[in-house]
């Protein structure tokens, strides 16, 4: 693959054209873009990636960059747009729905009104809502490599296919109000966030709101927070029979999702949080049959923040067998009950920052499975157990440089069934070691070097095991 650099300095002159005629009549143009070369070295043609996918040995480039336009109209309006222009092929990397990651060139808009306490958009608009109910990532839960400290520039494990940072919002179509106070704020959303492959009807509508209510903080005592949400993902049957964009695909269906979330303040800095979550899921709209399943999602446990230098948390996770919104974040699988644990410290050695961070989390299935299908069976009695563990250092060594490391361990294993004697051992361990190295031409222009070995081993099937070899360097730059 070769890069046009002719082409590279055209689109780099005519954005520095725009942004001076931009300067010159009162609106702004900005943007970032990146661009990563990554060579894989494996024993075996093909791994699997941080989202699943599966990667090619060989050498491979990614680019992409987005140019984003603000146009004021008058004091509390603008128009914002924006065009992305990529070669990334991201259909089933991060799931739907999201407007740009899945076209080479894409564009969105939004009229946007904010005046406050109150914004309106219409158009393209960012939002999630809570981990269980509406989120596309949630970095606080994050089995896929996350160095334990909730931020992005952390993650690890396997480098994927796309470029993009993952994030808690979905990028969707459609409208969304908000409007905040000393008290809370509340948000309201309408969305068409698919639509029917080949037609001219939308096949997806979404709506739902979010509000909630936060005292104010005292001396000593922080604030109480309280949230209450409700969600439902509906199938137009009008415009599609079946839902091509889904893998495999499948007949319209509604999904529903009714949700409470705390933030208690118990002592010091601790406070005790949690999540519950009623899903409602009908998956076939076409049938007058009963085909809707319920059931419940919590989360809860205890969560330490202190003056941003340390933050840990432990906490309590079950999902029930047919607990299963829609849009709710990638991490959070149905069938699965344990803890995660994590914590990060940040601090400053010989007056540079430091920080060292870990994640650990251990799941097992509550009801059993066919291998790693997600389909339950009644008459088996052998469960999968997951565990994720992972440690981080990262520190700044000189000026402008910094330097990280990473140590991830994956673990799925589950014994033949008793029951029925059939064999079903599942035996998988993979070992992820990174070390990267970065510097900062300015706080938004980076270039990293990172390197990454992977050691996969399937006891049970060898032939699946292998190790892998990924040198990485990437470029990326905010305008």
């Amino acid at each position: 693959m070769q890069i046009n650099f002719n082409k590279l300095f055209i689109v780099l002159l005519f954005i520095t054209s725009c942004r001076t005629y931009a300067k010159e009549n009162n609106f702004t143009i900005g943007g970032e873009g990146k661009i990563r070369f990554r060579y894989i070295d494996a024993t075996i043609d093909q791994i699997s990636g941080t989202y699943g996918e599966n990667l090619k040995k060989g050498f491979s480039l990614r680019q992409r960059i987005d140019l984003l336009l603000n146009v004021p109209l008058t004091k509390y309006l603008s128009v914002n747009a924006a065009l992305r222009i990529t070669n990334e092929d991201s259909r089933d990397i991060l799931p739907p729905p999201d407007l740009i990651s899945m076209k080479a060139l894409a564009g969105w808009w939004s009229l946007d009104f904010e005046k406050t306490p109150f914004n309106a958009i219409v158009g393209a608009y960012d939002a999630s809502f809570t981990p269980l109910t509406f989120m596309r990532w949630d970095p606080k839960d994050n089995p896929l490599g996350a160095s334990g400290c909730a931020c992005q520039s952390s993650v690890g494990g396997i480098s994927g296919e796309s470029l993009e940072d993952p994030q808690e919002d979905y990028k969707i179509e459609g409208i969304k109000l908000e409007s905040y106070g000393e008290l809370g704020d509340i948000t309201v959303l309408f969305a068409r966030p698919e639509i029917a492959i080949d037609e001219e009807t939308y096949a997806r509508h979404m709506y739902g709101a979010r509000g909630r209510f936060i005292t104010p903080s005292i001396r000593y005592i922080p604030s109480f927070a309280i949230g209450i949400t409700g969600l439902r993902i509906k199938d137009n049957i009008q415009s599609v029979d079946t839902v091509y964009y889904t893998h495999p695909p499948q007949a319209p269906f509604q999904s529903d999702v009714f949700g409470i979330d705390i933030d208690f303040p118990i002592v010091w800095n601790i406070s005790f949080i949690a999540e519950y979550a009623k899903s409602i899921r009908d998956d076939n709209l076409l049938t007058n049959e009963n085909s809707e399943k319920d059931d419940d999602g919590i989360t809860g446990g205890v969560q330490l923040l202190n003056n941003d230098k340390i933050e840990a948390n432990l906490i309590y996770l079950k999902m029930e067998t047919n607990f299963s919104p829609f849009y709710r974040a990638v991490s959070y699988k149905n069938n699965q009950e344990g803890y995660r644990s994590s914590f990060i410290y940040r601090n400053h050695l010989f007056s540079r920052p430091l920080s060292i961070s870990g994640y650990f989390k251990k799941l097992r299935e509550i009801e059993p499975t066919q291998n790693i299908r997600r389909i339950p069976l009644e008459e088996h009695t052998s469960i999968s157990n997951y565990t994720i563990g992972n440690f981080a250092l990262n520190m700044e060594f000189f000026d402008n440089w910094k330097l990280g490391g990473t140590y991830e361990y994956r673990k799925i294993d589950r014994l033949d069934d008793a029951s029925t004697v059939a064999i079903e051992t599942i035996d998988q361990k993979t070992n992820i070691n990174s070390l990267s190295l970065t510097y900062e031409f300015t706080i938004q222009s980076t270039l990293t070097f990172k390197h990454q070995i992977i050691d996969h081993i399937d006891t049970i099937d060898g032939e699946n095991s292998y190790k892998a070899y990924l040198p990485t360097l990437q470029f990326s730059v905010k305008f």
